[in-house]
């Protein structure tokens, strides 16, 4: 599934494009557009430390951009960057065909800061691919996931789960509209389908929200089932999410997101 954002000079307002899944073929002429990947989730200090690879995956063009890091409330977030002389909220990106470019927060702070990011493709056409991996650190050992940036769904997403033995599952998730505030239902199930809890929770602009299921929703604690995000409205709430599995020795791995 995707969206395609385009800001047209001289209009006031966005106008979206809601396209079949996995088409990114414009309706419009790619008139100053930019196409945006998310991470709906960024970790950094208390163990963790977040790893962006960008690549342009175009044969000739040169592939353009910025990275920007949010807060949970959608303001910039400053992070220590590898090779960066201080703290920064945004990256540019300039690569050339078949480049790539690792970003790495330092990961070095007692605390852990936790946020989102977006990659704004600049390239005609957009040419930029983004994976962010997530380390983590537990008795000398490095655990690490990858999550692929996606844009944001135009459907429901549903995540598995398995707290059998142990086990617990985080989930991350943003609106990333800068316009519209909206909800998002969730709706947990048990193996067998059988309605297990529900709540909305509201989302305001540009905001994370990141939990436990186990803790959140002690339902789930010792089941397997799906939790399902559905927004009260795809043209105006965009929603992005990922999820991690996380096995009682510290060790993790990514859920994939399904489409409903």
């Amino acid at each position: 599934m995707a969206r395609l954002v385009l800001r047209l000079e001289g209009q006031k307002s966005m106008r979206l494009l809601l396209l079949l899944p996995m088409v990114i073929t414009p309706l419009l002429p790619a008139v100053d557009a930019t196409y945006t990947l998310y991470a709906p989730q960024v970790a950094d200090g208390g163990t963790w430390k977040t790893i962006f690879t960008i690549v342009n995956l175009n044969d000739r063009n040169q592939g353009t951009g910025t990275l920007q890091f949010h807060t949970d409330d959608g303001n910039p977030l400053l992070l220590p960057i590898a090779g960066q002389p201080g703290p920064v909220s945004q990256l540019t990106i300039s690569l050339p065909p078949n480049g790539v470019q690792i970003i790495e927060t330092l990961g070095t702070a007692g605390a852990t800061t936790v946020g989102w990011a977006e990659l704004n493709d600049f390239s005609v056409p957009s040419a930029l691919g983004l994976t962010t991996l997530f380390r983590r650190r537990s008795d000398s050992l490095d655990y690490e996931a990858s999550v692929l940036g996606l844009p944001v769904a135009a459907k429901s997403i549903v995540f598995s789960f398995d707290h059998t033995a142990g086990f617990t599952t985080g989930i991350a998730f943003i609106n990333a509209s800068s316009i519209f505030t909206g909800s998002i239902v969730i709706t947990l199930r048990d193996d067998t389908g059988r309605f297990l809890q529900s709540e909305t929770i509201p989302l305001n602009l540009l905001t994370h929200t990141a939990f436990s299921l186990t803790d959140r929703y002690p339902a789930t604690r010792g089941v397997r089932g799906t939790i399902q995000l559905s927004p009260d409205s795809f043209d105006k709430l965009w929603l992005s999410a990922m999820a991690f599995r996380f096995n009682p020795l510290g060790a993790f791995t990514t859920v994939a997101p399904l489409v409903k």
